[in-house]
């Protein structure tokens, strides 16, 4: 399955593994790099950005949230595997 990080290297060559480190799925400082690495302005950089987001397949999303949900449980126990079920990522 191809990953987040997997579509951004294709869309932007010149973003380096250290690069996408860094920005930590903060799509502002996505944004950020991509104008350095790339010279966009502001608004191209935010277009280039949204454009990408919404053009993530749901299913990579989808495999983001089964990995948080055993981070979610540790922090809030109280949450049962069938509330964030009904959660589904939302």
């Amino acid at each position: 399955m191809e990953t987040i990080e997997g579509r951004s290297q294709k869309k932007w060559g010149k973003l380096t593994h250290d690069d996408l480190l860094q920005v930590k799925g903060d799509f502002k400082k996505l944004q950020g790099k991509i104008q350095e690495k790339y010279g966009y302005t502001t608004e191209y950089a935010l277009k280039q950005v949204d454009e990408f987001v919404q053009a993530i397949p749901s299913v990579l999303l989808k495999g983001k949230w089964n990995q948080m949900k055993g981070d979610i449980q540790k922090e809030w126990g109280k949450l049962t595997n069938n509330d964030l079920d009904q959660v589904n990522g939302d």
